[in-house]
């Protein structure tokens, strides 16, 4: 008979009383797939990112927090496709500046370009797989 499983990882559960000796090599690939499944999570955070150059900006496709200083001139960023990114990638962004340059985030989004205009105006977007989709904003 084997060992009981865990629904979401699959950790194995020795039997009390059954398991004689056993516990010891259980624990151990226990403690790898947690490890996987930590390394995994960790993959999936934010990266935080200061956009402060002038002109056009590629965006990474990653899960990104991203702090915009416009200046007088602007800066205009570019997403990355949609499709590239995947299901479920979110990207944030916000204006940090009082300048009166524009940050203009260019993309598949509603109204595309979208521009931030005010200190603290704020957009996340997330991928469908085809489309940026506005989340929430200010």
């Amino acid at each position: 008979m084997s060992d009981p499983v865990t629904p979401n990882l699959g950790l194995i559960q020795p039997i009390v009383g059954a398991d004689n000796n056993t516990w010891g090599t259980a624990w151990n690939q226990n403690a790898a797939t947690i490890d996987v499944a930590f390394g995994q999570a960790q993959a999936q955070r934010d990266t935080v990112v200061l956009f402060n150059a002038t002109g056009v900006v590629a965006v990474p496709a990653a899960n990104l927090y991203g702090i915009c200083t416009a200046g007088a001139g602007g800066i205009s960023l570019t997403l990355p496709s949609a499709a590239a990114a995947g299901i479920g990638r979110k990207l944030y962004f916000v204006k940090d500046d009082t300048a009166v340059g524009i940050v203009s985030i260019i993309g598949t989004v509603r109204g595309s370009p979208y521009q931030l205009i005010n200190q603290d105006q704020w957009v996340e977007v997330e991928s469908d797989g085809t489309n940026w989709r506005i989340r929430a904003n200010n």
